[in-house]
């Protein structure tokens, strides 16, 4: 009678994945969108977002975040020749983590280059996200802020370009926050 009682037990604990590789793991930065209201509501920040920023005409970017909690945003302008100065800019990567049952907060790093595609700045990109009245649409707050670098010449015949450490660096140029409302890229779309 109590092997059967263990025997039980074990499966229970193997089928409710207590025992995976995979619940050994860390919780996602996601916590609580695997309940079952969450699936339901697709009460969840990661996916690809269109997101919408600036003032009229405003500008699109791209937002994709992972269930781990990184993420990635490209900026229509980052490939440069929209900008007077003819600056460009890297993708920005970082980590993101929920604030709240519907709000989540997010930092990302990226390079500025000058026109000459030599680095310019680092810069630290703030967002803070929440979602609308459903669960397909955010509204936003963007932060850019940038700290200068140098160019040394290493014993190489190239330059090197040395930034200030972003997790501690001040600040020398802030813009924003600035809004922005992103919409959920569906994973079937329009093929004509």
């Amino acid at each position: 009678m109590r092997f059967k009682h263990i025997l039980r037990l074990c499966i229970f604990v193997t089928a409710a994945g207590v025992l995976s590789p995979a619940s050994a793991q860390v919780a996602p930065q996601v916590l609580g969108e695997t309940s079952p209201l969450a699936e339901l509501t697709g009460n969840r920040f990661y996916g690809t977002w269109w997101l919408s920023f600036g003032p009229p005409p405003q500008r699109p970017l791209i937002l994709t975040m992972t269930r781990s909690g990184a993420f990635i945003l490209e900026d229509s302008v980052d490939g440069g020749g929209h900008t007077p100065t003819g600056a460009s800019f890297s993708l920005i990567q970082g980590s993101w983590a929920r604030s709240g049952p519907r709000s989540a907060q997010a930092l990302g790093l990226r390079f500025v280059y000058d026109a000459d595609r030599k680095t310019r700045a680092v810069e630290r990109v703030r967002l803070s996200l929440a979602f609308g009245t459903g669960f397909d649409r955010i509204q936003g707050e963007l932060q850019f802020e940038e700290m200068g670098c140098t160019e040394e010449t290493p014993p190489l015949p190239f330059t090197v370009p040395v930034c200030p450490d972003p997790t501690t660096a001040q600040t020398q140029v802030q813009r924003g926050p600035a809004p922005f409302t992103a919409i959920r890229v569906p994973i079937q779309a329009p093929l004509n």
